[in-house]
């Protein structure tokens, strides 16, 4: 019998599969995790606004690697019918469909880094404590960005139709920022419409007790000589000059009351988890109930929400 205790990605499906693949496991009980780390069956997800697609090299690759071992596993899920995608009016013309929609509706769940990431989530267990912690440092990120944007570091998309002469992205955007620095990448948009990422990652705790220091704490860690940061680091070094510690204080004053609508929003987002997680534990039952060498299949709770939220096991006997 294979067992395993919070499997990252992948690794419950391999686990699942290896009760087919080798004749001397006769049952599996897999409890998986880190839904974010697995990977895309059936190709691109979906996104409703393409142009705040995050633009990272790992996510691109990841939505259209095909991988044969990621979600969905079961074919129920594969096939699944989708709504039929209205069309526009020329494709309406083209394909000769009178009703306006789509010839062959498409097939298959799939999911994206978004989704994915918020079924890791466990709204259940979050405090007072925790929670202010986690919100304070969305809020402080977010209010960053803005910062990058009034400041010219960053630009946001822009509708292409009131600008003419300019070059247009796939997605019919273009940028402000136009300026490609030497020796790195260039702020604003990427080709496709997506917004350069300016990745931070993690920053000490004292970088979270003011907005102040958390602003001199991310931007002493972008303009580093060492810095991982795709925009040249004296690109932004030379925007952000002359950035006081007052006009930082008047940002966090002005915007404060956007932090409860941070918070609300990502509290709506995280309440998805059970959904999503439900969708992929489900996958993995569906996909054993397929298979005919298996005989028995149930996925059931092994210990309390609180001490652990992913606490789904999957099992599967054979015959």
């Amino acid at each position: 019998m294979v067992i395993s205790l919070h499997s990252c990605g992948n690794l419950v499906h391999h686990g699942l599969r290896s009760m087919l693949l080798n004749p001397h496991i006769s049952a599996v009980a897999m409890v998986g995790c880190c839904y974010n780390l697995v990977t895309e069956r059936l190709g691109p997800p979906t996104y409703k606004l393409p142009s705040l697609r995050p633009d990272h090299p790992r996510l691109i690759a990841a939505s259209n690697a095909f991988d044969p071992n990621g979600f969905p596993m079961s074919e129920k899920l594969g096939n699944y019918p989708l709504p039929r995608k209205p069309l526009r009016k020329e494709e309406t013309e083209e394909v000769g469909d009178e009703e306006g929609v789509s010839a062959e509706p498409p097939k298959g769940v799939r999911l994206n880094i978004t989704a994915r990431m918020m079924a890791v989530q466990a709204p259940f267990n979050w405090g007072r404590e925790d929670s202010e912690l986690f919100f304070t440092r969305h809020f402080y990120r977010a209010l960053l960005q803005r910062i990058f944007l009034d400041r010219g570091v960053v630009s946001p998309p822009l509708d292409a139709g009131n600008l003419p002469g300019v070059a247009v992205s796939a997605n019919g955007h273009t940028s402000q920022v136009n300026w490609t620095p030497p020796y790195g990448r260039g702020p604003g948009l990427s080709s496709d419409g997506t917004s350069t990422p300016l990745t931070i990652g993690t920053l000490r705790k004292f970088a979270y007790s003011d907005f102040v220091s958390y602003v001199r704490a991310a931007l002493a860690k972008l303009t580093a000589e060492n810095s991982f940061c795709v925009v040249d680091p004296e690109f932004i070094r030379s925007k952000m000059d002359g950035l006081t510690d007052e006009d930082i204080k008047n940002y966090e004053h002005k915007f404060w009351e956007r932090k409860k609508e941070l918070s609300v929003m990502w509290s709506l987002m995280a309440f998805s988890a059970g959904v999503v997680e439900a969708l992929v534990v489900t996958d993995r039952y569906l996909w054993l109930k397929e298979q005919p060498e298996v005989e028995h299949a149930w996925v059931e709770p092994v210990f309390e929400y609180k001490q652990s939220p992913r606490n789904l096991v999957v099992v599967g006997i054979k015959k």
